[in-house]
């Protein structure tokens, strides 16, 4: 494959997310430049087995258009090489991209800085070796970055669940991550409150007529009595009603006496309270009943 051809052949992957299998099955009368441009499978052509429609940039659009000019509707859209060799030919791609980006660097210490980074390297920080599935990585990862919904991102990349598409394929960058401390730095900074104006002070753009007709009402306290406890008729020194709001008040306020053996601390004895309630009759007791039982009659 010649440069511009593995050029176009990056883009389209990148662009539409497709797999390595579907993109030799992507022929020219697949690119559909009728209405919005997009970049279609059929069914037998898709790993889900579901057609698929990609849409894609004007730019990229303009591209295909050129490219397939001189192609038949059945050709291949682009004659990839054997799969084993796709890897390779990516990272010798990748690698001569790094060395162009490094030779870029205006001075030392933005030398050092770029060859401290694994951008464009073959494996990256976490040990994870470049190759051609990479690129719908890349697809995952830029969605993510240009604020696109998780939902979106999803039927892009046409996965069976989000977390597949956020938890595996979209990676967090370093760059990523500094500029997502900056605006949340910039978040806490624009939460200030902003000085109110007092509301019996109009601004200086208002005229007092139109301040009076703007400012909202003042709010107003409602005194609520209770008809139940206050006769609404009478004055402030009447007398108050006798009423059962005002009843169970004072009962609860005056509670009656207890009887001291219900207070006791000391257990209850059932034979102690009877005796202290009817007490044993003595001798004078039993004389002055024996005598009022044996009394004659009349």
């Amino acid at each position: 494959m010649s440069g511009p051809e593995r050029a176009l052949l990056y883009r389209v992957a990148i662009a539409t997310g497709y797999r390595p299998i579907e993109l030799r099955r992507v022929t020219a009368s697949s690119v559909d430049l009728q209405g919005p441009p997009c970049v279609r499978l059929d069914a037998y052509g898709t790993k889900n087995g579901r057609s698929a429609a990609q849409p894609i940039d004007s730019r990229l659009a303009e591209m295909l258009r050129l490219h397939t000019s001189g192609l038949a509707p059945k050709a291949p859209l682009i004659r990839l090489p054997h799969p084993t060799k796709l890897p390779e030919m990516l990272r010798k791609d990748m690698l001569a991209a790094r060395e162009a980006w490094l030779g870029d660097s205006s001075d030392e210490v933005e030398l050092g800085h770029r060859q401290a980074t694994d951008f464009l390297a073959e494996e990256n920080e976490a040990g994870e070796r470049l190759d051609f599935y990479s690129l719908r990585c890349t697809t995952a990862t830029w969605l993510v970055q240009s604020a696109v919904d998780v939902k979106t991102a999803q039927e892009v990349l046409r996965h069976s669940t989000p977390e597949l598409t956020i938890g595996i394929f979209a990676r967090s960058t370093a760059a990523s991550r500094t500029g997502a401390t900056d605006r949340l730095v910039e978040s806490l900074g624009a939460q200030r409150k902003p000085q109110r104006t007092p509301r019996d002070k109009a601004p200086a753009t208002a005229t007092p007529c139109e301040w009076a007709t703007q400012r909202p009402p003042r709010k107003t306290r409602v005194a609520i009595r209770h008809k139940s406890c206050r006769d609404s008729n009478l004055g402030d020194g009447a007398p108050l009603r006798a009423t059962p709001c005002r009843e169970r008040r004072t009962r609860d306020s005056n509670p009656q006496p207890v009887s001291r053996q219900l207070i006791s601390s000391q257990p209850a004895n059932h034979s102690l309270i009877l005796r202290a309630s009817h007490p044993r009759p003595g001798p004078e007791s039993l004389t002055q009943n024996c005598k009022t039982i044996c009394r004659p009659a009349g």
